[in-house]
């Protein structure tokens, strides 16, 4: 668990860094936000949205940063956390075939977050109303 602590040191330095006020409210977001993370992986996800962001991190900004935990590799694909080569989102992404420049889920499949949300809507749809 983040603990309050490491969110507030967090916070302070993001503050200070791009000009922005601090406040309890503001740390308790933070910590809210990012209660369920470890730590180590909020000081490096935290480190990263520095050195990315043009503006004021978020707490989503962070979490989009974070590592994950397990790298997915087949003979043909690779899937890890990466920054997409083509947008530059930091989060899950794909290189296939292995090897080649990852990309983020929109740039791969050319749809939009919103497209690929409605494409598992229905396809969970047509899986409920399957006959069996």
């Amino acid at each position: 668990m983040a603990t309050r602590p490491m969110v507030e040191s967090m916070t302070t330095s993001f503050c200070e860094l791009f000009g922005k006020k601090m406040s309890e409210q503001l740390v308790d977001a933070w910590v809210d936000a990012l209660s369920r993370y470890r730590d180590g992986e909020v000081v490096k996800a935290g480190h990263r949205a520095m050195e990315e962001c043009l503006r004021m991190p978020t707490p989503l900004d962070v979490i989009q940063r974070m590592p994950i935990n397990q790298t997915v590799e087949e003979s043909e694909f690779r899937i890890t956390s990466a920054k997409c080569s083509k947008c530059g989102r930091y989060g899950l992404a794909i290189s296939e075939p292995q090897g080649a420049p990852y990309l983020c889920r929109e740039c791969y499949s050319g749809m939009t977050n919103e497209q690929i949300a409605a494409k598992f809507r229905e396809l969970g749809e047509r899986a409920t109303h399957a006959s069996i």
